[in-house]
């Protein structure tokens, strides 16, 4: 079963068997074919993978709120982090993003 959160990874890392089903199936999907969109969707498989890390550590037994906090507010550091190296055109950290290249009028409305 899959984790919660990796349905956009799936289509990601099926993309091109999604693709050549449909074809053979006379069915078009006009989405896969859109940089936009496929940039768009690159970057919520990256994001989400931040977001499931963040909850299955918040989920670890034993921790004490003050925990959970330093856990949350190191995730939102991350996040400024990244936004920052977005706009400076900087995809190190984002794997999935990277490999579609998204614009810069992309990378601006991340």
């Amino acid at each position: 079963m899959a984790q919660p959160g990796q349905s956009a990874k799936r289509v990601w890392d099926l993309k091109a068997e999604i693709r050549e089903f449909c074809e053979k199936k006379g069915k078009d999907i006009p989405e896969l074919s859109d940089e936009k969109w496929m940039a768009d969707l690159a970057f919520a498989v990256d994001v989400t993978a931040l977001m499931t890390a963040l909850n299955t550590k918040l989920q670890d037994k034993g921790l004490f709120v003050h925990e959970m906090h330093d856990l949350v507010k190191a995730f939102m550091m991350k996040l400024q982090f990244l936004s920052r190296q977005l706009e400076s055109n900087n995809l190190t950290h984002m794997r999935t993003l990277k490999e579609v290249t998204p614009s810069e009028d992309n990378l601006r409305r991340y």
